[in-house]
């Protein structure tokens, strides 16, 4: 079985992941995909970040192929 990990998507990480994640899936045919993406959305200014997840930004995960999400830093 192949497993395919992406660690700490963050912020615009996203929006690389859905240019790029199609290529890798191509490439390396993983049977499943785990993201770490408990900084997914950032907001707020520089002195003060607030991050976390959004369902929106989790539903762009599972439309690229992502099967599970971690919300841990430890993975």
């Amino acid at each position: 079985m192949k497993i395919l990990f992406i660690g700490h998507i963050v912020g615009s990480g996203l929006d690389y992941l859905e240019t790029h994640l199609p290529e890798l899936i191509g490439q390396h045919q993983p049977d499943f995909i785990v993201a770490s993406a408990e900084n997914l959305e950032l907001s707020g200014t520089s002195s003060f970040v607030i991050a976390g997840m959004s369902a929106a930004s989790l539903a762009r995960l599972r439309t690229l192929g992502v099967d599970a999400v971690t919300g841990g830093t430890a993975c």
